[in-house]
């Protein structure tokens, strides 16, 4: 920043002023002595620019607001905050969402974008966490799945759908509002879907086409 013309004194108090070409190309006006002991350094571009950096580092996502990362705050907060009005059913109980999730909402996010989410699904961590024998539950890449809202409250109740566990992978089907019923394979942490159809059979013989190419693509 220099000064390129001196444009004297101003006011009662005769303070000296001068018209500068700041850094970023713009010309301004401003007292001389402001610039000479560093109280100005620029047009007012540094400033702006100083307060969108800390904007940015304050927000790591831009997803604040969003489905899925009120997914994640709620997560967090029935688990930690005995504010929250579902504490006593989770925290208190010894419910708690693994480090990688806790410390990390682009985590969550991460695995959740590769596991099925939609917005009108809820997370669970019954289903697994009940069929790997897991106690306290915990929220984890292995322990939870995106599941009909319909489903997880049949869930949260202790109506479970029928699971079967073989060679490493968690079979289950699901029903959604209109009746129809979609299988659904647990494997190595990834959440693996057939096709809504009318019956839970048909769901059933849906999915064996599935474990039979997620078992292929594992060995």
């Amino acid at each position: 920043m220099k000064m390129i013309k001196d444009l004297g004194t101003r006011g009662k108090n005769k303070m000296r002023y001068g018209l500068f070409l700041c850094d970023c190309g713009a010309e301004f006006e401003t007292r001389v002595s402001r610039v000479k002991n560093g109280t100005t350094k620029s047009c007012g571009c540094y400033q702006k620019k100083t307060a969108s950096d800390a904007r940015k580092k304050s927000t790591t996502h831009g997803d604040t607001g969003t489905k899925l990362h009120n997914r994640w705050m709620g997560m967090i907060a029935r688990c930690y905050q005995k504010s929250s009005s579902s504490y006593k059913n989770y925290g208190e109980k010894g419910v708690t969402v693994c480090d990688e999730w806790k410390n990390s909402y682009l985590a969550f996010k991460k695995w959740s974008l590769s596991n099925g989410f939609e917005e009108h699904l809820d997370i669970d961590k019954d289903i697994l966490c009940n069929a790997l024998n897991i106690s306290p539950k915990i929220y984890s890449p292995e322990t939870c799945m995106f599941i009909e809202r319909g489903l997880n409250r049949r869930v949260v109740k202790g109506r479970e759908p029928t699971l079967r566990q073989n060679d490493g992978y968690i079979e289950y089907s699901e029903q959604n509002s209109m009746n129809k019923y979609r299988g659904v394979v647990s494997f190595l942490g990834k959440r693996y879907y057939s096709k809504f159809v009318k019956t839970s059979e048909l769901a059933s013989a849906d999915l064996k086409i599935i474990i039979k190419g997620v078992q292929d693509s594992n060995k």
